[in-house]
């Protein structure tokens, strides 16, 4: 269990002086409670997570949890960036995630999540880079993440996925990028993925 001190990544922009949206905020902070995930000061966590001093870890680093806020009320800025990356992680992916609705990249890759993706993920409405691969995640892929009609990138090979994929992943047609690896140790349905790639025109070899 990742129980170490980390340091946060938040993108410094002119708004960074008002607050993070409360709920957004308590969402974060029960997110990474339950991975066991700390932070150090740099990491402003009184509910102003947005505007807490820049880290010396870029977001572009793969160890660091990092967030960014590029989207911005008058009164508050919203999570839109969020990257918790080969930290170790193990268990299910919280209820609260699906909250941060201004998501529009998430990064959750190589740890050891479990249990199954939940429809939820549909909320994430905003969301264009998404990537959950390997993780232990199991049960069929659900529908939801082909209604996401703004999504550019999505990868969730090396999981323990079984079934059909959902033929809603073929109207993404904004989708540039399908990481489907290691396809054989998770069972997924070869007519399922020749569905997909038929109708994914922009998808990349």
């Amino acid at each position: 269990m990742f129980n170490q001190l980390v340091e946060i990544a938040v993108a410094q922009r002119n708004t960074t002086s008002l607050p993070t949206d409360p709920s957004e905020a308590r969402a974060l902070n029960s997110i990474f409670q339950k991975w066991g995930i700390s932070a150090t000061n740099q990491w402003n966590i009184s509910g102003e997570l947005c505007s807490g001093a820049l880290g010396l870890t870029l977001i572009q680093d793969i160890n660091p949890p990092a967030i960014k806020c590029y989207v911005c009320s008058a009164t508050h800025c919203h999570i839109t960036v969020l990257t918790v990356v080969e930290l170790d992680i193990v268990g299910e992916i919280p209820d609260e995630l699906w909250s941060l609705t201004f998501l529009n990249d998430l990064d959750l890759g190589r740890n050891y999540l479990t249990g199954t993706l939940s429809p939820s993920i549909g909320n994430l409405t905003r969301m264009q880079y998404l990537n959950i691969g390997i993780n232990a995640l199991s049960g069929e892929l659900p529908k939801e993440p082909g209604l996401l009609s703004d999504l550019r990138s999505f990868g969730f090979g090396a999981n323990n996925f079984s079934g059909p994929l959902p033929s809603e992943l073929g109207n993404l047609t904004r989708l540039e990028q399908m990481e489907i690896l290691y396809v054989c140790e998770y069972h997924i349905e070869s007519g399922g993925i020749a569905i997909v790639l038929i109708y994914t025109s922009n998808a990349r070899p």
